[in-house]
């Protein structure tokens, strides 16, 4: 602890400062604080109660104001800045530098052979004031050393020629202790140019050079040979990983320059270039004729041929000749079309860039044998026929123009061309389809046809002879994708495709009966399934009625008759209504199928159809026609051949009641007779009674209702006959009699909600009028019939009601059960 009597010292000349400038000055180091600092932030470590009170920069500038925690941010690189730090009574500070930002951009702007020089970049606001320092490291072939810098750049001398070095560069800031982090450059040093090069071994067509280099990296070179036949070959080079090399291919008695590169182990880093000129030696022969060998294919060669004796030569003679070019290889097709072909070649001659080619087209008797030219290698071919196989010769053609090398061939069939188009026909009410195309442009060998669906495909091959074909097994009413695909030399073209749909036909005939509803004295309705539309969509529908049921269903050949037609007797069925299907309306019902219906003798016209009312008391049946496709004549009637129609079965037999106005005519009438009869019996009696009064003591006994009479069954069809003779005229009489019994008997079963929609009458329930009497003997009847035939078509309607007689109920045995549930 401080002394009380320096405590006071100190604060007074706080107080004194706190009246001055703040100065760039730290009184007393916090040495027990740790500090971390990086280029933008400082890090600090207290182990006492300090807090800090400010931070400034080394000129005293404030930086930031406390509340300050132990992590200051914000800074700039390669800063000083002074932290003020305060426990109570105690004060102390930290001169702390930023780490200056790492150099960016190196770049080596001159390379030598002892000596690179370097640029670099560095943004910081501080850089103006950095040092930076330069190591250099040989990697072993020179210690590590260093250098420093001023400025951003630097040259770094005495180097190894041909050596890899890494260069280093750290910058300092301005208080020559803070370093940034550091970035590195390799960059090879040029090898020193070779030296005392010598032609050990010189002959016509060869030439052996050796030479120096006395680098320390120098057994890490290559060295590249240039050869320059001053014109007479083009320039070439090959490399050496020794200090010597064998040049071979020269000219006799050919000037050559050798120039030798050495190449560093970056195998790109260059040094200065060394030159020797050098003739080869001439090519003698003691006969008038020499073969010289070792020439460059496709070149101009000059060849000076002069005597000798003695080593005295005489007067020479020159000659020029160019020698053959050597042929081209690797002939590709880089792309085959119908009518073209793109050839590529190689040819590594040191003269082929100046060759011409030739190129002879062989259509193997298609088309005569041309040719054309190229000055590359490559070429077009054009004006070729589809499908077709060529033969392409190439030559090549030394610079005169005469010269020629070898051929070369190569075999090529183009691609097949696909048809122009092609027709879709439908096949009338068959599940086929026939297609018919043109020949199209070359040759052919056959043609592929695919025909598919989402769920089907089939794949047929056609001889190139056909132009046509028919496939089959299909569905009808089905739309296809139809492909036509070329076939020639192994190769298909490109596939030629469209939609076709199949032909419609007559829909799948129904096995289900229609069924009857609703039946009155004139009328009926009719309901049905729709009709399976796989063969074509349904278009319309038709009601067939007949009183002449001939077989299980209609016949085509009932389409065109109508209503007046029946009337005129001229046919027992006709068309008594057709309806678009679209119009058509679907009822609800539990079966999978839609529902329809309609009603006959509704007395609505429809085309040249009229839906007239029937007969009362008549027997009739009914079916469906459904068609896919309907045509009217011109007076509106059906026309059986161009129309596409199924029949469903016929209904059950349709027996309709009585015209209820005939019966109230026939009961009034019965009854009006029985008052004129009864009128003329009493009046009789009267008179005798009169006449005779002894009489007068007669008894006098009233009408009494008849009981019901039992009737055999084998007697009973025609008892039913008589009684419904002159319009139900017996019914009536018999209905007269049982009148006493009255219309208020119980007819509950009738009322259930299930039997509602059995009634034939909505409005007429069991035991309420004698209409209902009429039908029961009717049901009578069937139920009679029903047990001689089990599949006779009955109509049922109230069970309840058919009690009266004999007790009597269905047996399972009948075809249909439509009676109440009592």
């Amino acid at each position: 602890m401080k002394q009380p009597g320096q405590l006071f010292l100190r604060l007074l000349l706080l107080l004194c400062l706190a009246k001055i400038e703040p100065a760039a000055a730290c009184f007393e180091d916090c040495n027990s604080i740790n500090v971390n600092a990086t280029t933008t932030e400082i890090n600090i470590d207290t182990k006492e109660n300090l807090t800090i009170s400010n931070v400034t920069f080394a000129n005293g500038t404030l930086f930031q104001d406390s509340p300050l925690n132990n992590s200051i941010r914000g800074l700039s690189p390669g800063v000083q800045y002074i932290i003020n730090f305060q426990n109570g009574t105690e004060s102390c500070c930290k001169n702390i530098t930023t780490k200056p930002s790492p150099v960016f951009d190196i770049e080596s702007t001159s390379i030598g052979t002892e000596q690179v020089t370097l640029t670099w970049e560095n943004n910081d606001t501080a850089a103006p004031n950095y040092t930076y320092v330069i190591y250099i490291d040989g990697n072993g072939i020179s210690p590590t050393r260093n250098q420093t810098s001023q400025n951003k750049s630097a040259l770094i001398v005495g180097l190894q020629p041909g050596t890899l070095y890494n260069f280093t560069i750290v910058p300092l800031a301005a208080d020559n202790m803070t370093k940034g982090d550091s970035k590195v450059i390799r960059i090879y040093t040029k090898p020193s140019p070779v030296f005392d090069i010598e032609p050990t071994n010189i002959g016509t067509e060869q030439v052996t050079l050796m030479w120096k280099n006395n680098d320390t990296a120098a057994p890490l070179y290559t060295y590249v040979i240039y050869t320059d036949g001053n014109g007479i070959s083009p320039i070439r080079s090959q490399i050496s990983q020794n200090k010597s090399a064998v040049i071979v291919g020269l000219q006799p008695g050919t000037p050559y320059n050798f120039t030798i590169v050495p190449l560093a182990a970056d195998n790109t880093t260059t040094g200065d270039s060394k030159v020797l000129r050098i003739y080869t030696k001439n090519i003698t022969s003691p006969n008038k004729s020499a073969t010289i060998t070792g020439l460059k294919p496709g070149t101009l060669h000059l060849f000076m041929v002069f005597s000798q004796v003695a080593g005295t030569e005489g007067d020479s003679t020159p000659t020029k000749t160019y020698t053959k070019p050597s042929p081209v290889f690797d002939i590709e097709p880089t792309s085959i079309g119908t009518d073209q072909v793109t050839l590529t070649w190689g040819n590594n001659d040191t003269a082929a860039p100046l060759y011409t080619y030739v190129i002879f087209t062989d259509g193997n008797g298609i088309s005569p044998t041309r040719n054309q030219t190229s000055q590359n290698k490559s070429a077009v071919i054009v004006g070729l026929q589809p499908g077709t196989s060529y033969n392409f010769t190439i030559v090549p053609v030394a610079v005169d123009n005469t010269t020629t090398g070898d051929s070369a061939v190569i075999h090529i069939c183009t691609n097949a061309a696909p048809v122009s188009s092609f027709n879709c026909i439908q096949v009338t009410k068959e599940a086929k389809l026939t297609l018919k195309w043109e020949r199209p442009a070359g040759d052919s060998t056959n043609f592929t046809i695919k025909t598919f669906s989402d769920v089907w495909s089939n794949e047929t091959l056609v001889l190139a002879g056909n132009l046509d074909t028919t496939v089959t097994n299909l569905n009808y009413s089905t739309s296809y994708n139809v492909s036509i695909i070329t076939r020639s030399c192994g190769k298909e073209s490109l596939p030629v495709q469209k939609t076709c749909v199949t032909s419609i036909t007559d829909p799948p005939a129904p096995v289900e009966k229609p069924n009857i509803t609703s039946i009155t004295h004139n009328s009926f309705k009719i309901q049905f399934s729709g009709f399976v539309s796989k063969n074509g969509p349904l278009k319309a529908y038709a009601i067939v009625i007949t009183t002449d049921k001939e077989g299980n269903k209609p016949t085509n050949s009932i389409l065109n008759y109508t209503y007046n037609d029946f009337k005129e007797k001229k046919t027992n069925t006709y068309i008594t209504d057709v309806i678009n299907a679209t119009q058509m309306r679907a009822f609800s019902s539990p079966s999978e199928s839609s529902q329809y219906e309609m009603e006959v003798g509704n007395t609505v016209t429809s085309d040249g159809y009229t839906n007239a009312r029937l007969e009362p008391l008549g027997s009739y049946w009914a079916s469906v026609a459904g068609f896919t496709k309907i045509e009217f004549n011109s007076d509106k009637r059906i026309v059986e051949e161009r129309s596409y129609v199924s029949f469903t079965p016929y209904s059950q037999a349709i027996i309709l009641p009585q015209d209820p106005g005939v019966i109230t005519g026939a009961v009034i009438g019965c009854i009006l007779g029985a008052v004129a009869i009864a009128t003329v019996v009493v009046f009789v009696f009267w008179r005798r009674r009169r006449k005779d009064g002894k009489n007068s003591e007669l008894p006098f006994s009233p009408i009494r209702p008849k009981k019901s009479k039992s009737i055999k069954v084998e007697n009973f069809e025609s008892y039913f006959k008589k009684q419904q003779a002159d319009s139900n005229c017996g019914f009536a009489e018999e209905y007269e009699e049982l009148k006493s019994v009255g219309i208020h008997q119980p007819k509950f079963a009738a009322e259930l909600t299930e039997n509602r929609g059995k009634n034939r009458y909505n409005n007429v329930l069991p035991s309420s009028d004698w209409d209902q009497y009429v039908f029961l003997n009717q049901c009578v009847l069937d139920i009679i019939k029903s047990q001689r035939n089990k599949k006779s078509d009955l109509i049922y309607q109230n069970t309840t009601a058919m009690a009266i007689y004999e007790n009597f109920a269905p047996t399972p045995g009948f075809e249909k059960a439509n009676g109440y549930h009592a």
